[in-house]
Protein backbone atom coordinates (compact mmCIF):
# COMPACT_ATOMS: atom_id res chain seq x y z
CA UNK A 1 0.00 0.00 0.00
CA UNK A 2 1.47 3.30 -1.06
CA UNK A 3 1.77 6.27 1.20
CA UNK A 4 -1.08 8.56 -0.12
CA UNK A 5 -2.99 5.43 -0.14
CA UNK A 6 -2.14 4.92 4.00
CA UNK A 7 -3.06 8.68 4.49
CA UNK A 8 -6.02 8.37 2.76
CA UNK A 9 -7.14 5.46 4.36
CA UNK A 10 -5.89 6.61 7.63
CA UNK A 11 -8.17 10.10 7.51
CA UNK A 12 -10.99 8.27 6.30
CA UNK A 13 -10.93 5.58 9.19
CA UNK A 14 -10.31 8.32 12.14
CA UNK A 15 -12.29 11.84 10.35
CA UNK A 16 -14.63 10.29 7.57
CA UNK A 17 -15.64 7.45 6.02
CA UNK A 18 -17.30 6.85 3.64
CA UNK A 19 -37.21 3.84 4.73
CA UNK A 20 -38.00 6.90 4.11
CA UNK A 21 -39.15 9.06 1.52
CA UNK A 22 -37.67 12.48 1.13
CA UNK A 23 -40.80 14.12 1.34
CA UNK A 24 -41.97 11.84 4.15
CA UNK A 25 -42.41 14.21 7.35
CA UNK A 26 -41.68 18.30 7.33
CA UNK A 27 -37.98 19.74 7.55
CA UNK A 28 -37.44 20.66 11.28
CA UNK A 29 -37.71 24.07 11.63
CA UNK A 30 -34.82 26.16 12.52
CA UNK A 31 -36.03 28.95 14.62
CA UNK A 32 -37.11 28.36 18.39
CA UNK A 33 -40.55 29.27 18.86
CA UNK A 34 -41.02 32.58 21.44
CA UNK A 35 -41.73 30.33 24.39
CA UNK A 36 -38.10 28.95 24.04
CA UNK A 37 -35.09 29.91 26.52
CA UNK A 38 -32.26 30.78 24.56
CA UNK A 39 -29.44 28.72 24.08
CA UNK A 40 -26.67 28.25 26.65
CA UNK A 41 -23.19 28.73 24.82
CA UNK A 42 -19.89 28.04 27.07
CA UNK A 43 -16.69 26.86 26.39
CA UNK A 44 -15.12 23.96 28.41
CA UNK A 45 -12.30 23.52 30.47
CA UNK A 46 -10.46 21.75 27.52
CA UNK A 47 -11.61 24.66 25.28
CA UNK A 48 -14.41 22.84 23.69
CA UNK A 49 -17.00 25.41 22.53
CA UNK A 50 -20.42 24.19 23.11
CA UNK A 51 -24.32 25.40 23.08
CA UNK A 52 -26.83 23.97 25.33
CA UNK A 53 -30.96 24.27 25.22
CA UNK A 54 -33.97 22.77 25.93
CA UNK A 55 -34.95 20.47 28.70
CA UNK A 56 -35.88 16.96 29.18
CA UNK A 57 -33.60 13.40 28.36
CA UNK A 58 -30.22 15.03 27.39
CA UNK A 59 -29.38 14.30 23.29
CA UNK A 60 -25.76 15.20 21.80
CA UNK A 61 -25.14 16.07 18.47
CA UNK A 62 -22.07 15.44 16.45
CA UNK A 63 -20.86 16.59 13.51
CA UNK A 64 -18.67 15.69 10.85
CA UNK A 65 -15.21 16.16 9.60
CA UNK A 66 -14.45 20.31 8.67
CA UNK A 67 -17.60 20.87 9.55
CA UNK A 68 -18.84 22.17 13.35
CA UNK A 69 -21.90 22.55 15.15
CA UNK A 70 -23.52 24.71 12.49
CA UNK A 71 -24.29 21.47 10.44
CA UNK A 72 -27.00 21.10 13.12
CA UNK A 73 -28.90 24.56 12.87
CA UNK A 74 -31.92 22.73 11.57
CA UNK A 75 -32.25 20.10 13.65
CA UNK A 76 -31.18 21.21 17.13
CA UNK A 77 -34.14 23.76 18.03
CA UNK A 78 -36.60 20.74 16.92
CA UNK A 79 -35.09 18.43 19.01
CA UNK A 80 -34.97 20.77 21.95
CA UNK A 81 -38.92 20.97 21.84
CA UNK A 82 -38.58 17.96 24.14
CA UNK A 83 -34.95 17.56 24.76
CA UNK A 84 -32.43 19.31 26.33
CA UNK A 85 -29.73 19.17 23.06
CA UNK A 86 -26.10 19.33 23.53
CA UNK A 87 -24.14 20.39 19.92
CA UNK A 88 -20.23 21.29 20.17
CA UNK A 89 -17.20 22.20 17.65
CA UNK A 90 -14.79 19.41 18.28
CA UNK A 91 -11.05 20.12 18.69
CA UNK A 92 -9.76 22.44 15.56
CA UNK A 93 -13.34 22.72 14.09
CA UNK A 94 -15.46 25.97 14.44
CA UNK A 95 -14.55 27.85 17.53
CA UNK A 96 -12.69 25.35 19.72
CA UNK A 97 -8.71 25.17 19.30
CA UNK A 98 -7.09 23.18 17.18
CA UNK A 99 -5.14 19.99 19.24
CA UNK A 100 -1.90 20.45 21.08
CA UNK A 101 -1.31 16.87 21.72
CA UNK A 102 -2.42 13.77 20.71
CA UNK A 103 -6.08 13.31 22.12
CA UNK A 104 -8.88 10.89 21.95
CA UNK A 105 -12.33 12.49 20.60
CA UNK A 106 -14.59 10.10 22.68
CA UNK A 107 -12.67 11.55 25.94
CA UNK A 108 -13.41 15.21 25.09
CA UNK A 109 -17.09 13.85 24.83
CA UNK A 110 -17.07 12.58 28.36
CA UNK A 111 -15.06 15.72 29.42
CA UNK A 112 -17.56 17.82 28.16
CA UNK A 113 -20.58 15.58 30.19
CA UNK A 114 -18.99 15.47 33.03
CA UNK A 115 -19.01 19.48 33.20
CA UNK A 116 -22.83 19.64 32.06
CA UNK A 117 -23.53 17.46 34.80
CA UNK A 118 -24.94 15.15 32.27
CA UNK A 119 -24.64 11.07 33.20
CA UNK A 120 -26.61 9.97 30.93
CA UNK A 121 -28.04 11.23 26.77
CA UNK A 122 -28.91 9.64 23.38
CA UNK A 123 -26.01 10.36 20.58
CA UNK A 124 -26.38 11.40 17.23
CA UNK A 125 -23.46 11.46 15.19
CA UNK A 126 -22.92 11.74 11.46
CA UNK A 127 -19.82 10.80 9.47
CA UNK A 128 -16.57 10.73 11.91
CA UNK A 129 -19.56 12.07 14.45
CA UNK A 130 -20.90 9.03 14.45
CA UNK A 131 -17.48 7.09 14.62
CA UNK A 132 -16.69 9.21 17.47
CA UNK A 133 -20.29 8.10 18.92
CA UNK A 134 -19.73 3.99 18.87
CA UNK A 135 -15.99 5.17 20.33
CA UNK A 136 -18.08 6.40 23.05
CA UNK A 137 -20.54 3.90 23.75
CA UNK A 138 -18.10 1.27 23.79
CA UNK A 139 -15.83 3.11 26.34
CA UNK A 140 -18.98 4.23 28.39
CA UNK A 141 -21.72 1.98 27.82
CA UNK A 142 -24.01 2.71 30.82
CA UNK A 143 -23.86 6.82 29.86
CA UNK A 144 -25.85 5.69 26.13
CA UNK A 145 -29.72 6.04 25.78
CA UNK A 146 -29.92 5.52 22.38
CA UNK A 147 -27.26 5.34 19.48
CA UNK A 148 -27.88 7.38 15.89
CA UNK A 149 -25.39 6.50 13.61
CA UNK A 150 -25.97 8.63 10.52
CA UNK A 151 -23.98 7.97 6.68
CA UNK A 152 -21.58 5.92 9.64
CA UNK A 153 -17.41 5.87 9.80
CA UNK A 154 -16.01 3.22 12.11
CA UNK A 155 -12.35 3.31 13.72
CA UNK A 156 -11.49 -0.38 12.48
CA UNK A 157 -13.07 -0.85 9.04
CA UNK A 158 -11.15 -0.71 6.32
CA UNK A 159 -12.74 0.57 3.15
CA UNK A 160 -12.94 -1.36 -0.49
CA UNK A 161 -13.56 1.32 -2.21
CA UNK A 162 -11.06 3.71 -3.95
CA UNK A 163 -9.71 6.69 -2.12
CA UNK A 164 -7.99 7.61 -5.48
CA UNK A 165 -10.05 11.21 -5.15
CA UNK A 166 -8.75 12.06 -1.98
CA UNK A 167 -5.38 12.59 -4.36
CA UNK A 168 -5.51 15.95 -5.56
CA UNK A 169 -6.63 16.76 -2.33
CA UNK A 170 -3.51 15.78 0.18
CA UNK A 171 -1.13 16.82 -2.56
CA UNK A 172 -2.43 20.38 -2.05
CA UNK A 173 -2.41 19.67 1.56
CA UNK A 174 1.22 18.94 1.65
CA UNK A 175 2.01 21.94 -0.29
CA UNK A 176 0.42 24.12 2.13
CA UNK A 177 -2.51 25.32 0.54
CA UNK A 178 -5.32 24.29 2.87
CA UNK A 179 -7.59 26.21 1.14
CA UNK A 180 -7.13 24.64 -2.22
CA UNK A 181 -7.67 21.30 -0.26
CA UNK A 182 -10.64 22.67 1.29
CA UNK A 183 -12.36 23.58 -1.49
CA UNK A 184 -11.06 20.57 -3.57
CA UNK A 185 -12.98 18.84 -0.53
CA UNK A 186 -15.86 20.86 -0.94
CA UNK A 187 -16.45 20.37 -4.64
CA UNK A 188 -16.07 16.38 -3.78
CA UNK A 189 -19.02 13.99 -4.22
CA UNK A 190 -18.74 12.89 -0.43
CA UNK A 191 -20.23 16.93 0.00
CA UNK A 192 -22.88 17.00 -2.15
CA UNK A 193 -26.33 18.64 -0.98
CA UNK A 194 -28.63 19.05 -3.44
CA UNK A 195 -30.62 22.44 -1.89
CA UNK A 196 -28.74 25.24 -2.96
CA UNK A 197 -28.88 27.10 0.47
CA UNK A 198 -27.96 24.04 2.53
CA UNK A 199 -24.94 23.75 0.07
CA UNK A 200 -24.01 26.55 0.63
CA UNK A 201 -23.77 26.67 4.10
CA UNK A 202 -22.21 22.96 4.14
CA UNK A 203 -19.16 24.91 1.61
CA UNK A 204 -19.11 28.12 4.12
CA UNK A 205 -18.27 25.68 6.95
CA UNK A 206 -15.54 23.63 5.07
CA UNK A 207 -14.08 26.38 4.03
CA UNK A 208 -14.25 28.67 7.53
CA UNK A 209 -11.98 25.19 8.73
CA UNK A 210 -9.59 24.77 6.20
CA UNK A 211 -6.83 24.75 8.45
CA UNK A 212 -7.36 21.34 9.81
CA UNK A 213 -5.79 20.27 6.25
CA UNK A 214 -3.03 22.51 7.39
CA UNK A 215 -2.22 19.77 10.21
CA UNK A 216 1.06 18.01 9.33
CA UNK A 217 -0.24 14.77 11.33
CA UNK A 218 -3.36 13.66 12.90
CA UNK A 219 -3.22 14.15 16.78
CA UNK A 220 -6.37 12.06 16.82
CA UNK A 221 -5.86 9.00 19.05
CA UNK A 222 -8.20 5.80 17.97
CA UNK A 223 -10.21 3.38 20.75
CA UNK A 224 -8.13 0.42 20.41
CA UNK A 225 -9.55 -2.23 19.46
CA UNK A 226 -11.49 -0.02 17.10
CA UNK A 227 -14.99 0.11 17.25
CA UNK A 228 -15.65 -2.05 13.84
CA UNK A 229 -14.00 -5.05 15.63
CA UNK A 230 -16.19 -4.90 18.33
CA UNK A 231 -19.66 -4.26 17.31
CA UNK A 232 -21.52 -6.76 19.07
CA UNK A 233 -20.20 -4.79 22.17
CA UNK A 234 -23.21 -1.94 21.10
CA UNK A 235 -25.80 -4.92 20.80
CA UNK A 236 -27.50 -3.34 24.40
CA UNK A 237 -27.86 0.06 23.23
CA UNK A 238 -31.06 0.99 20.98
CA UNK A 239 -28.83 1.77 17.46
CA UNK A 240 -30.10 3.35 14.32
CA UNK A 241 -28.02 3.10 11.12
CA UNK A 242 -28.69 5.66 9.32
CA UNK A 243 -27.70 5.90 5.30
CA UNK A 244 -28.50 7.32 1.87
CA UNK A 245 -28.61 5.26 -1.05
CA UNK A 246 -26.41 7.52 -2.94
CA UNK A 247 -24.05 7.27 -0.57
CA UNK A 248 -20.55 5.28 -0.49
CA UNK A 249 -21.18 1.42 -0.68
CA UNK A 250 -18.48 1.59 2.15
CA UNK A 251 -21.38 3.51 4.52
CA UNK A 252 -24.06 1.05 3.29
CA UNK A 253 -21.74 -1.91 4.25
CA UNK A 254 -21.10 -0.44 7.47
CA UNK A 255 -24.54 0.13 8.07
CA UNK A 256 -25.34 -3.30 6.91
CA UNK A 257 -23.01 -4.59 9.78
CA UNK A 258 -24.66 -2.73 12.58
CA UNK A 259 -27.75 -4.41 11.65
CA UNK A 260 -26.14 -7.43 11.69
CA UNK A 261 -23.76 -7.73 14.63
CA UNK A 262 -25.22 -4.99 16.73
CA UNK A 263 -29.24 -5.36 16.30
CA UNK A 264 -29.14 -2.38 14.67
CA UNK A 265 -32.43 -0.60 13.05
CA UNK A 266 -31.52 -0.03 9.52
CA UNK A 267 -32.91 2.81 7.68
CA UNK A 268 -32.01 3.75 3.61
CA UNK A 269 -33.24 7.06 2.38
CA UNK A 270 -33.98 7.52 -1.27
CA UNK A 271 -31.54 9.85 -3.25
CA UNK A 272 -29.82 10.87 -0.44
CA UNK A 273 -26.35 11.16 -0.29
CA UNK A 274 -23.77 11.24 2.57
CA UNK A 275 -24.53 14.56 4.32
CA UNK A 276 -28.10 13.53 5.47
CA UNK A 277 -28.84 16.42 7.73
CA UNK A 278 -28.11 18.83 5.07
CA UNK A 279 -28.71 16.44 1.65
CA UNK A 280 -32.14 14.83 3.33
CA UNK A 281 -33.62 16.65 6.47
CA UNK A 282 -37.07 15.78 6.43
CA UNK A 283 -36.59 11.94 6.25
CA UNK A 284 -33.89 12.68 8.60
CA UNK A 285 -35.64 14.15 11.08
CA UNK A 286 -38.61 11.36 10.94
CA UNK A 287 -36.25 8.81 11.32
CA UNK A 288 -34.77 10.10 14.00
CA UNK A 289 -37.41 11.52 15.77
CA UNK A 290 -39.39 8.34 15.68
CA UNK A 291 -36.55 6.49 17.09
CA UNK A 292 -35.80 8.77 19.85
CA UNK A 293 -39.63 8.76 20.99
CA UNK A 294 -40.64 7.09 23.63
CA UNK A 295 -42.58 3.68 23.48
CA UNK A 296 -46.07 4.21 23.53
CA UNK A 297 -48.84 2.20 26.11
CA UNK A 298 -49.14 -1.23 25.00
Amino acid sequence: MNKDRRNALGLALLLFAFVACRASAPAPQAAPSPTTPPPVVGTSSLGIAYEVRGAGPAVVLLHAFTLDHRQWDRLAPALAANHRVVRYDQRGSGKSPLPTEPFAAHEDLAALLDELGIERASLIGLSSGAGIAADFALTYPSRVEKLVLASPSLGGYVPQESFEWMTPIFAAARAGNPDVAAQLFADSDLMTVGDDEESARVRQMIHENSHLWAMTRNPLRPLAPPAFERLEELGKIPTLAIFGDQDSKDVARIAAALATRAGAKKVEIKNAHHLLSADAPAAFWAAVSEFLSPPGPR
